[in-house]
């Protein structure tokens, strides 16, 4: 389909359709369902204008980012550990429901959100972790 990105990112593929024309989205909705009805070992999460294919494993963003953070507090000291973690699309919204109590949640968008904080864009992201780093550097 023109306009549509597959992109190999180790365990999982994600397929890109923001460049596809609007009127063609509807045919790689109806194209990626009838592919994943054949593969009953992989699942499909869908995103803003991106599909994450992925093994049926149990895991998930959430469940993933939850793993880390609890390797990541043994090894950090306690006092000076801060956790991040923000993202933009649908699927980081397991990773905010899993990280609650753990983490500063920070979606990037306007979509509606479990994430505790919000901001507008990347480089509103790239502010904030600046000014943590340097208060924490203090």
């Amino acid at each position: 389909m023109p306009g549509a990105l597959l992109e190999r990112k180790g365990l999982v593929v994600s397929l890109h359709y923001r460049h596809v024309v609007p009127a063609r989205r509807a045919a790689v909705r109806e194209i990626t369902e009838r592919v994943m009805s054949r593969r009953p070992d992989l699942v499909l999460v869908a995103g803003h204008l991106v599909f994450d294919i992925l093994p049926r494993v149990g895991w998930h963003k959430g469940t993933a980012a939850r793993w880390m953070v609890s390797r990541l507090v043994r090894t950090l000291p306690a006092r000076r550990a801060v956790v991040v973690y923000a993202g933009d699309d649908a699927s980081d919204e397991m990773a905010f429901a899993a990280l609650r109590g753990r983490a500063l949640t920070i979606h990037v968008g306007t979509k509606p959100t479990i994430a505790e904080y919000r901001v507008r864009g990347v480089r509103d992201v790239q502010a904030l972790l600046h000014r943590m780093a340097s208060a924490l550097a203090s």
